[in-house]
């Protein structure tokens, strides 16, 4: 289906873990309940709202940002959704028998939006390496390219290979975030309160089975993420390559505001499940941070449920 089609307002299917829910500790703790997003999916134009500018996305504004990466998710899970409605019933490894007999391309949508374009993305350049750090019998966990400033692949779909873009004019770069927003200071504040930082652990779960774990909070000129990603592995045939489960995520804990004040708690939206290779659950929040060991994340692969605390 063309990008054009995918690009509709899909509802995803979403069921809590049932171990994914703690009580706040006590105090004075304010719950976060408001939707995840305000960003209007009902008319999504995924073109709309920026130029390409040499080798760069320049977008109007912070909001456009957002604009084009709530299209670009929606098309992204109507492509994915529209597959396991058709095969979700089968074993996994009949389905997985049926991606190599249809060449299903599990990121299309964001494949045809780079070509349209005609631009060479930071999501396409670690697909690339990716897959060369599978074509392996043993994997360099240590190295997986796949660990990048940039959780989720709807986002790098919008960056360029050197994970820059531009907002009016002004150059991101996710090089240089963490300075852009006050990480290097020497502010107390800022030394016990941080906003980009990630957790990446591995469960080996089964022979030759493997699940990826990471839990991050991330701050653009467009918002505040926190994202727990799980991922799932398989070898086969001497090569690992990644795996359609029914696999979960999902994360909750504690933030903080700019000057580290007003401890709120969240465990909102439910648990994102699917029968995916990736799955990505992600909160936005308003210009938040974090404390070390306040966020949990929870991955669940069938019925093996693991968690990880983001630390540093």
């Amino acid at each position: 289906m063309s990008l054009a089609v995918l690009c509709v307002m899909v509802a995803c299917n979403k069921e809590e873990l049932s171990t994914a829910t703690e009580e706040p500790s006590s105090g004075k703790v304010e719950q976060i309940h408001e939707p995840e997003s305000s960003g209007d999916r009902t008319t999504c134009d995924p073109f709309a709202g920026f130029v390409v500018d040499g080798d760069l996305l320049n977008f109007e504004s912070a909001e456009a940002v957002e604009q084009v990466l709530l299209c670009l998710e929606d098309a992204y899970d109507a492509h994915q959704d529209a597959f396991e409605a058709e095969y979700g019933d089968l074993s996994d490894e009949e389905i997985e028998l049926i991606e190599e007999e249809i060449g299903f391309d599990d990121y299309l949508p964001l494949r045809e939006f780079e070509n349209t374009l005609g631009f060479a993305s930071l999501r396409s350049k670690i697909e690339i390496e990716e897959e060369a750090w599978l074509d392996n019998e043993e994997l360099d966990l240590d190295n997986n390219p796949d660990d990048h400033f940039i959780v989720d692949d709807v986002t790098r779909t919008i960056f360029n290979e050197s994970g820059q873009l531009m907002i009016a004019g002004e150059l991101v770069d996710v090089n240089t975030l963490a300075e852009l927003n006050g990480e290097e200071g020497a502010d107390s504040r800022s030394s016990t309160c941080k906003t980009h930082k990630s957790k990446s652990a591995y469960v080996n779960y089964a022979t030759n089975r493997l699940m990826k774990k990471k839990v991050a909070i991330r701050s653009y000129a467009w918002g505040t993420y926190v994202k727990a990603k799980t991922k799932s592995y398989k070898k086969k045939r001497r090569r690992w390559r990644k795996y359609r489960r029914n696999i979960c995520a999902q994360a909750d804990g504690y933030l903080w505001n700019a000057e580290c004040e007003n401890q709120t708690y969240f465990n909102y939206p439910l648990a994102k499940c699917k029968k995916r290779k990736s799955i990505l659950w992600r909160g936005k929040f308003n210009a938040s941070r974090t404390k070390k060991n306040k966020i949990k994340g929870y991955h669940k692969v069938d019925s093996h449920l693991s968690t990880l605390w983001l630390s540093w």
